[in-house]
């Protein structure tokens, strides 16, 4: 058991059971921290991850993660000088040893609510960002700072009066 097992949490993400029915469970404390259990969370342990002191804002686990083992984080990080944030997905499939910049912008919100589909597919993810709900294309990738990610589609979501609309969660 570590401190961050006794701490308050803030979200939650659990994968599919394994074949002796424990289950991947992954958390965010309230103070900001990303623990694990691969017990189903009779012990905890906490995770490394490479988000530069970035909140955490958001957490998705894939449905299919006995396939692909896939976990999503969103963070949100201030940039000093503008009223904006960078807003990035990270993406593990190895449990959160390691860490991917699956999705990079700027916005001028604090949310960004994930989710992923029970499809077979690694493009199952799905974004609120900015009033859009982005998802990865299919087979569409593009090297950015010698970072390698899915190119992103999105719809654009308006209100009765033309404004673009605030995506708060999503659901599948």
């Amino acid at each position: 058991s570590t401190p961050e097992s006794d701490a308050s949490t803030g979200m939650i993400a659990v994968g599919a059971a394994t074949d002796d029915g424990r289950r991947l469970v992954f958390a965010v404390t309230l103070d900001g921290h990303l623990i694990a259990s691969d017990d189903s969370g009779e012990r905890w342990h906490a995770l490394d991850p490479p988000f530069d002191g970035a909140t955490i804002v958001s957490l998705a686990y894939s449905p299919d993660d006995a396939r692909n083992h896939a976990l999503y984080v969103g963070t949100v990080q201030p940039i000093p000088g503008v009223n904006e944030s960078e807003m990035t997905v990270w993406r593990s499939t190895d449990g959160g040893s390691s860490w991917a910049r699956w999705l990079e912008e700027r916005g001028d919100g604090g949310i960004l609510p994930l989710v992923v589909a029970s499809e077979h597919t690694d493009d199952a993810l799905f974004v609120g960002l900015a009033g859009r709900v982005m998802q990865p294309r299919r087979n569409a990738w593009q090297t950015r700072g010698g970072v390698r990610a899915p190119l992103w589609q999105g719809a654009l979501l308006t209100t009765d009066d033309g404004d673009a609309a605030t995506i708060t969660a999503l659901a599948v």
